[in-house]
Protein backbone atom coordinates (compact mmCIF):
# COMPACT_ATOMS: atom_id res chain seq x y z
CA UNK A 1 0.00 0.00 0.00
CA UNK A 2 1.46 3.36 -0.96
CA UNK A 3 0.45 6.95 -0.51
CA UNK A 4 -0.35 9.05 -3.55
CA UNK A 5 -0.06 12.75 -4.26
CA UNK A 6 -2.62 15.18 -5.63
CA UNK A 7 -0.83 15.13 -8.99
CA UNK A 8 -1.75 11.46 -9.42
CA UNK A 9 -5.51 12.12 -9.39
CA UNK A 10 -7.53 11.20 -12.45
CA UNK A 11 -8.72 14.19 -14.55
CA UNK A 12 -12.33 14.24 -13.22
CA UNK A 13 -11.05 14.18 -9.64
CA UNK A 14 -8.59 16.98 -10.43
CA UNK A 15 -11.55 19.07 -11.58
CA UNK A 16 -13.34 18.33 -8.31
CA UNK A 17 -10.20 19.35 -6.41
CA UNK A 18 -10.09 22.62 -8.37
CA UNK A 19 -13.76 23.23 -7.49
CA UNK A 20 -12.94 22.64 -3.83
CA UNK A 21 -10.04 25.10 -3.98
CA UNK A 22 -12.29 27.71 -5.64
CA UNK A 23 -14.90 27.09 -2.95
CA UNK A 24 -12.27 27.70 -0.28
CA UNK A 25 -11.21 30.92 -2.01
CA UNK A 26 -14.85 32.03 -2.12
CA UNK A 27 -15.28 31.09 1.55
CA UNK A 28 -17.81 28.34 0.79
CA UNK A 29 -16.16 26.08 3.32
CA UNK A 30 -19.02 23.59 3.80
CA UNK A 31 -19.20 22.98 0.06
CA UNK A 32 -15.42 22.59 -0.11
CA UNK A 33 -15.52 20.09 2.75
CA UNK A 34 -18.22 18.05 0.98
CA UNK A 35 -16.13 17.96 -2.21
CA UNK A 36 -12.99 16.98 -0.32
CA UNK A 37 -14.83 14.23 1.56
CA UNK A 38 -15.98 12.80 -1.75
CA UNK A 39 -12.43 12.82 -3.03
CA UNK A 40 -11.21 11.21 0.18
CA UNK A 41 -13.60 8.31 -0.38
CA UNK A 42 -12.06 7.87 -3.83
CA UNK A 43 -8.43 8.43 -2.73
CA UNK A 44 -8.16 7.30 0.91
CA UNK A 45 -4.36 7.07 0.71
CA UNK A 46 -3.63 10.73 -0.15
CA UNK A 47 -2.17 12.64 2.83
CA UNK A 48 -2.22 15.99 0.99
CA UNK A 49 -5.97 15.62 0.58
CA UNK A 50 -6.33 14.86 4.29
CA UNK A 51 -4.37 18.00 5.12
CA UNK A 52 -6.64 20.14 2.92
CA UNK A 53 -9.69 18.61 4.58
CA UNK A 54 -8.31 19.33 8.04
CA UNK A 55 -7.52 22.91 7.07
CA UNK A 56 -11.09 23.46 5.83
CA UNK A 57 -12.43 21.84 8.98
CA UNK A 58 -10.50 24.27 11.15
CA UNK A 59 -12.00 27.13 9.14
CA UNK A 60 -15.60 25.97 9.65
CA UNK A 61 -15.24 24.45 13.09
CA UNK A 62 -17.77 26.27 15.23
CA UNK A 63 -18.54 23.83 17.98
CA UNK A 64 -16.94 20.45 18.44
CA UNK A 65 -18.50 17.24 19.58
CA UNK A 66 -18.06 16.49 23.26
CA UNK A 67 -14.94 14.40 23.73
CA UNK A 68 -16.89 11.48 25.20
CA UNK A 69 -19.06 11.25 22.09
CA UNK A 70 -15.97 11.47 19.86
CA UNK A 71 -14.28 8.77 21.95
CA UNK A 72 -17.31 6.48 21.56
CA UNK A 73 -17.35 7.06 17.81
CA UNK A 74 -13.64 6.34 17.54
CA UNK A 75 -13.94 3.15 19.58
CA UNK A 76 -16.91 1.91 17.56
CA UNK A 77 -15.12 2.62 14.29
CA UNK A 78 -11.98 0.86 15.48
CA UNK A 79 -13.89 -2.24 16.57
CA UNK A 80 -15.98 -2.36 13.39
CA UNK A 81 -13.02 -2.15 11.03
CA UNK A 82 -10.83 -4.39 13.17
CA UNK A 83 -12.99 -7.31 12.13
CA UNK A 84 -13.28 -6.17 8.52
CA UNK A 85 -9.53 -5.71 7.99
CA UNK A 86 -10.04 -2.44 6.15
CA UNK A 87 -7.43 0.04 7.42
CA UNK A 88 -8.06 2.72 4.77
CA UNK A 89 -11.76 2.83 5.56
CA UNK A 90 -10.92 2.94 9.26
CA UNK A 91 -8.59 5.88 8.62
CA UNK A 92 -11.34 7.67 6.67
CA UNK A 93 -13.85 7.07 9.45
CA UNK A 94 -11.43 8.40 12.04
CA UNK A 95 -10.84 11.41 9.82
CA UNK A 96 -14.60 12.07 9.91
CA UNK A 97 -14.50 11.98 13.72
CA UNK A 98 -11.69 14.54 13.59
CA UNK A 99 -13.89 16.78 11.42
CA UNK A 100 -16.15 17.26 14.42
CA UNK A 101 -13.40 17.29 17.03
CA UNK A 102 -10.06 18.22 15.43
CA UNK A 103 -8.30 18.41 18.80
CA UNK A 104 -9.20 14.86 19.86
CA UNK A 105 -5.76 13.37 20.56
CA UNK A 106 -7.01 9.80 21.00
CA UNK A 107 -8.42 9.68 17.45
CA UNK A 108 -5.16 11.12 16.11
CA UNK A 109 -3.25 8.37 17.97
CA UNK A 110 -5.47 5.62 16.52
CA UNK A 111 -5.06 7.09 13.05
CA UNK A 112 -1.27 7.36 13.42
CA UNK A 113 -1.05 3.77 14.70
CA UNK A 114 -2.90 2.44 11.66
CA UNK A 115 -0.82 4.60 9.32
CA UNK A 116 2.38 3.26 10.93
CA UNK A 117 1.23 -0.34 10.55
CA UNK A 118 0.49 0.19 6.85
CA UNK A 119 3.59 2.33 6.25
CA UNK A 120 1.54 5.39 5.29
CA UNK A 121 4.23 7.70 6.60
CA UNK A 122 2.83 11.05 5.46
CA UNK A 123 -0.53 10.21 6.97
CA UNK A 124 1.22 9.28 10.21
CA UNK A 125 3.11 12.59 10.14
CA UNK A 126 -0.16 14.55 9.87
CA UNK A 127 -1.67 12.98 12.96
CA UNK A 128 1.54 12.91 14.97
CA UNK A 129 2.16 16.60 14.23
CA UNK A 130 -1.34 17.34 15.49
CA UNK A 131 -0.70 15.33 18.67
CA UNK A 132 2.62 17.07 19.34
CA UNK A 133 1.01 20.46 18.75
CA UNK A 134 -1.90 19.66 21.07
CA UNK A 135 0.28 17.94 23.69
CA UNK A 136 3.86 19.31 23.57
CA UNK A 137 4.97 17.06 26.44
CA UNK A 138 4.16 13.85 24.56
CA UNK A 139 7.68 12.40 24.38
CA UNK A 140 6.65 9.06 22.90
CA UNK A 141 4.68 10.79 20.15
CA UNK A 142 7.65 13.05 19.39
CA UNK A 143 9.85 9.99 18.96
CA UNK A 144 7.29 8.37 16.67
CA UNK A 145 7.01 11.62 14.72
CA UNK A 146 10.79 11.74 14.29
CA UNK A 147 10.69 8.18 12.92
CA UNK A 148 7.93 9.16 10.49
CA UNK A 149 9.94 12.22 9.49
CA UNK A 150 12.91 9.97 8.73
CA UNK A 151 10.72 7.71 6.61
CA UNK A 152 9.52 10.73 4.61
CA UNK A 153 13.04 12.11 4.15
CA UNK A 154 12.74 15.00 6.61
CA UNK A 155 15.98 14.28 8.47
CA UNK A 156 16.52 17.81 9.79
CA UNK A 157 13.05 17.89 11.35
CA UNK A 158 13.64 14.45 12.86
CA UNK A 159 16.99 15.47 14.33
CA UNK A 160 15.55 18.68 15.76
CA UNK A 161 12.71 16.78 17.38
CA UNK A 162 15.03 14.19 18.91
CA UNK A 163 17.25 16.98 20.25
CA UNK A 164 14.23 18.58 21.88
CA UNK A 165 13.31 15.25 23.48
CA UNK A 166 16.83 14.84 24.78
CA UNK A 167 16.86 18.42 26.04
CA UNK A 168 19.68 19.58 23.79
CA UNK A 169 19.63 22.99 22.13
CA UNK A 170 18.31 22.87 18.57
CA UNK A 171 21.02 25.07 17.02
CA UNK A 172 24.29 23.85 18.51
CA UNK A 173 24.62 20.12 19.09
CA UNK A 174 28.32 20.18 19.97
CA UNK A 175 29.23 20.86 23.62
CA UNK A 176 31.00 24.14 24.24
CA UNK A 177 34.32 23.41 26.01
CA UNK A 178 35.81 26.88 25.59
CA UNK A 179 34.49 28.16 28.90
CA UNK A 180 35.75 25.23 30.97
CA UNK A 181 38.22 26.01 33.69
CA UNK A 182 41.40 24.05 34.06
CA UNK A 183 41.97 22.52 37.44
Amino acid sequence: MREISLEEFEPPCRLTLEKAQKAISGKYFHYARALLLGLLDHYPNCPELRLKLRQVTVLIHERGLPHMWAWLQTTAISLFYLFRHSPLRQINSLERVLLGTPDFVWAHRKLAKIAFSKELWKTAVLSLEAIVTLNPGATRDKILLSKAYLKTGKTEEAQSLIRSVLGQPAENTQPDYSSSTKG
